[in-house]
Formats: structure tokens, C-alpha cells, sequence
């Protein structure tokens, strides 16, 4: 079993994509235009916070098709089964902790949220939901993504030559390509989302399949990449101010520049790279970014969203408090001893 197989500097940029959403959450009750003290141009820049998710899809991107490989590699074939149990195990137990808990609280009265919300979130049909928008599941349409692409891989590295994936990735990225021309060219015609609503999952796919093309093609680039090290960080600050700005192709240019600032980072990590993206602080938050993921979205919230009394923990800065208390708790508690019985299911059982 692969248990211990870790990539240098994914949890700094795990820590990077979970402060980056913080950020955004945690000022949307103050600072958009619905807020307590609008601030339309440092809305504008905070709002880019929502990137931080496309982060993560890159990551996790390079991450599992680099496990995946390493299997391969290791045992000489991919085993569908045990990929799809520790996804179980790694995702589902901390997910439906969060849901129980929020269900609880609209038994209550203390939060909105709808059956609709519940059990499309439970079946990871999240992001379908087009009319209602509820806040404290709203963050869900971000696993809903993440967890059909996982499906699609497991199925593609059972169904397709290892050689040939990367030709399907690429064609992958030319139909998204294709789709988004299409939905730009025609958006004041028809809401293709409303149309084909399975497509939605398409504005962030990409970033996953830049990971994953970037981890099934390293033994190749990995040279390349370490004799261009010195790019590593013009890279990276191009990437940023990217994020910053708008501009016509961004949408199909940044997921690559995304995955190419992490790949840097971990197959050539300098000595500031892995100061800034490996210290202890940066690390420990990288650990537990998906339970904070999950836990801000209750106490970070827009305006109208919140609690009608909640004693001053949500929206204030006191409320990174309970964040980080219960994610901490829901990784020590839910996250680590849940993949542990997964690992021990898998040596049992498969």
C-alpha cells in the first residue's frame, strides 16, 4: 500500500487555496455591494478568493493521477476497487458529518436550508441545483465537481491504454475549449446552462486535467522543468497576477498556468519555495484545508445567510475560532481515523 506517498509542497498550496476562499467568504457580509460597508473595488479584488477551489482541482488533479501512478508502478496495474474506497474514506465521512450537523441546525430554526439542498448534496447532484441557491451547501457544488471527475478517472484508467490517456486529456481540454466558445458565442441567445446542465462541471474540469496530464507526462517534462527552474517563480507571479485581472482566453489560459506554478514547486522545489510552502504553520493548514473548507461556509457567510442569533460567531473575527476548532476536529477525529479504517478495509478486504 501506498500509504506514505507525499509530493513536497501540496499542503502549502493546499494552505494558499484554503486562505485564498477564507478570504472571499470572510469579507462577503462586509464588503460586497449587499454588504455592511460596501467596498465595490476591494470586493473586487477579494472576490478572486474564488480561485483558491480552482487551485485545489489542480492540485488534486496532479495528486491522484501521480498516485495512481505510483500504484501502477509499484503493483503493475490499477486496482478500480481500492481507488474508489479510499475516495470514500478520504471525502464522505468529514462531508456527511457537515450535512448532519447543518440538517440539525434546521431542525432548529437556526438555518436555512431546504430537503432539495439535503439530498442533493447527498448524492453529489449539488451543482444542478439552478434555482435554489442555498449558502450553507452552496460550497457542496465544489465536491459535486470533484467527486464525478473522480468517477471519470477511475474509469478511465481501467478502460484506456496508460500510453493513450494524455491523448484523451488534450482532447478533453479541445471540446471544453469548443464548449466555452460556444456558450461565450451564443450567451445572449440561449442559457446553455439551463440547456444542458450537466455541462456546468466543464469551468473548472480543466484544471483537474491540466493536473492530471502534468503527472502522467512528468517523465518527460520533469528535466525540462528542473533546467528552467529559475522560471519557477515568474511563473508563479504571472499566474497571480492573472487571478487579479480579466481578460478574453483567460478562463482556458489560467488552468494551465495554474497546474504549471504547482508542478514547478514540486518537481524542482527551491530553497524559498519550500520555506515559504513547507513550514510548519503553512503545513498544518494544508492538513486540514478540506475540513475548513467545509466548516467556513457556516460561519463565513453573505449577507442575509446568517444565524437570526448567533452570539457573535459568525461574520466577526472571532469566528475563525470555531473554523479552525471544528476542522481540527473533523481531522483528527473524522478525517484520520476514517482513512485508516479505509486503509485496513482495502488490506482485508481487496
Amino acid at each position: 500500500m501506498l500509504q506514505n506517498y507525499y509530493l513536497p509542497c501540496l499542503n502549502g498550496w493546499r494552505a494558499i487555496s484554503i486562505i485564498l476562499v477564507m478570504l472571499f467568504h470572510g469579507t462577503w457580509f462586509y464588503l460586497s455591494p449587499e454588504g455592511v460597508i460596501p467596498s465595490p473595488r476591494l470586493w473586487e479584488i477579494l472576490q478572486k478568493g474564488s480561485y483558491g477551489v480552482s487551485i485545489f482541482f489542480s492540485i488534486s488533479g496532479f495528486l491522484i493521477t501521480s498516485r495512481v501512478l505510483k500504484e501502477i508502478e509499484t503493483h503493475g496495474n490499477f486496482n478500480a476497487k481500492e481507488f474508489y474506497i479510499k475516495r470514500f474514506f478520504r471525502i464522505i465521512p468529514p462531508y456527511f458529518f457537515y450535512i448532519l450537523v447543518i440538517s440539525t441546525l434546521s431542525l432548529f430554526g437556526t438555518a436555512t436550508i431546504t430537503v432539495d439542498e439535503i439530498l442533493s448534496s447527498l448524492s453529489f447532484l449539488r451543482i444542478y441545483l439552478v434555482e435554489n441557491e442555498g449558502w450553507y451547501t452552496g460550497h457542496f457544488w465544489s465536491l459535486c465537481v470533484e467527486e464525478h471527475f473522480y468517477i471519470i478517472l477511475g474509469f478511465v484508467f481501467m478502460l484506456i491504454r496508460l500510453k493513450r490517456i494524455p491523448l484523451l486529456l488534450f482532447a478533453s481540454l479541445v471540446a471544453i475549449l469548443v464548449w466555452r466558445s460556444l456558450s461565450y458565442r451564443y450567451k445572449d441567445q440561449i442559457d446553455l446552462d439551463q440547456v444542458i446542465r450537466f455541462t456546468r462541471a466543464l469551468s473548472q474540469m480543466d484544471y483537474m486535467i491540466w493536473g492530471c496530464l502534468y503527472a502522467l507526462l512528468n517523465s518527460k517534462l520533469q528535466n525540462f522543468y528542473k533546467k528552467a527552474s529559475g522560471l519557477q517563480w515568474p511563473i508563479i507571479i504571472i499566474t497571480s497576477i492573472m487571478i487579479l485581472f480579466e481578460f478574453r482566453g483567460k478562463s482556458s489560459i489560467l488552468p494551465f498556468m495554474v497546474a504549471t506554478s504547482i508542478y514547478f514547486t514540486v518537481i524542482c522545489p527551491q530553497s524559498f519555495t519550500l520555506k515559504l510552502l513547507e513550514n510548519k504553520l503553512v503545513y498544518f493548514i494544508g492538513k486540514i484545508s478540506y475540513s475548513l473548507y467545509l466548516w467556513q461556509q457556516l460561519f463565513f457567510t453573505k449577507p442575509g445567510a446568517e444565524f437570526s442569533q448567533n452570539f457573535g460567531l459568525q461574520n466577526s473575527w472571532f469566528s475563525i475560532v470555531p473554523i479552525f476548532s471544528l476542522a481540527y476536529f473533523s481531522y483528527q477525529y473524522i478525517e484520520e481515523p476514517t482513512i485508516r479504517v479505509g486503509r485496513k478495509w482495502i488490506k482485508e478486504k481487496v
